[in-house]
């Protein structure tokens, strides 16, 4: 793909592994052919020590969308039909790693049986996650409660997925004698070279990926690029981060100003009551920071992430998916939060 002039989208932010996002990048740009229909043409994630983001452009990502959106409008049901099958694919989800922790012994079997449960599960959370910010404004309205319903309940699974793909590596780790973080920075196909013949790829190249690396996905195929190569595409991705204001979607309205605190691990820093909550994506581990905020930005997320959501709850100001608010602000910034016209300026630097 050409990329002068792409305006790229992030699309999610999280403590997710190099490991996990390679296989979420081939279903995005594979499987979810095969079971929607239709796919991201390129998909992008970037890797810093645990921590991840992925990205398409900004044109692509409404394709997809659209496409979703008239498959709901060509079947009425489409949605009941998405949010019953997220609930099952949830269900038996829960299920396999219930039984998966009552045996003790992690296997490879579990591994392999846990990639194969998030393959369903993760196309139709894609349909659901996209469709929403491209139904017509009344189709959204009306089918609102069916789709939050859905994406409260299945929310978890991402979260409990990477907990095993953690608890896995670290049995991994007794046997290697590499630590766990080395070992959730193999390439997919390398776990699969070791679960067959116990090959291990070298320490260097393994922390290299950890440190920094952007994955490039186009049909399902994957490049990691490390060092200044992953650096160039992380600028370029993000774009200009030198700026007075900052736009993104309005989640719920209102108008405050305060001292902007930004937040990637909430169970890190300090957050003071009244003070603007700037963060990746929130989850429900932010929901205190977030009660206590007098109004929270994201860099990612849609009119059904959990930031959207909440926002609606709690009746608070919220922009969500500006892709630079956690580069652009800093600690300190008084800012003014338009979640009416989904603008953040900046009034004075901290």
């Amino acid at each position: 793909m050409k990329t002068e002039n792409v305006n790229w989208i992030k699309l999610w932010e999280g403590k997710w592994s190099l490991l996990s996002c390679l296989y979420f990048g081939y279903l995005y740009t594979k499987r979810l052919e095969e079971i929607l229909g239709c796919h991201l043409e390129n998909y992008f994630v970037s890797c810093r020590k645990g921590h991840s983001a992925g990205y398409a452009p900004k044109e692509e990502v409404a394709v997809f969308g659209k496409k979703l959106a008239v498959k709901v409008a060509e079947n009425e049901k489409m949605i009941s039909q998405w949010a019953a099958e997220i609930k099952k694919y949830t269900d038996e989800f829960d299920w396999l790693l219930k039984n998966i922790y009552q045996e003790k012994i992690f296997k490879p079997a579990h591994y392999y049986k846990v990639l194969d449960a998030l393959a369903a599960y993760v196309a139709i959370h894609a349909a659901i996650k996209f469709v929403a910010d491209y139904l017509p404004k009344e189709d959204f309205n009306k089918l609102l409660p069916v789709l939050t319903k859905a994406r409260v309940y299945s929310e978890k699974v991402y979260t409990e997925a990477e907990k095993f793909m953690e608890d896995y590596a670290s049995s991994l780790a007794k046997k290697i004698s590499y630590p766990s973080y080395l070992i959730l920075s193999f390439s997919l196909k390398e776990m699969d070279e070791y679960h067959k013949t116990g090959r291990i790829p070298e320490k260097d190249i393994l922390n290299e990926r950890y440190q920094v690396a952007v994955l490039k996905f186009v049909d399902g195929e994957y490049e990691i690029f490390t060092g200044k190569k992953a650096s160039y595409w992380e600028n370029l991705m993000a774009g200009q981060l030198s700026v007075n204001s900052i736009k993104g979607m309005p989640a719920y309205g209102g108008v405050v100003k305060g001292k902007a605190r930004i937040i990637i691990d909430p169970k890190k820093g300090q957050f003071k009551k009244g003070e603007i909550l700037v963060t990746g994506m929130t989850r429900v581990e932010f929901l205190p920071l977030v009660k206590k905020s007098a109004a929270f930005i994201t860099d990612a997320g849609g009119m059904l992430s959990h930031a959207a959501i909440t926002a609606r709850e709690l009746k608070k100001p919220c922009i969500i998916g500006t892709k630079i608010a956690t580069k652009a602000l800093h600690d300190g910034d008084l800012v003014e939060v338009d979640a009416d016209k989904g603008v953040v300026k900046i009034l004075k630097k901290g």
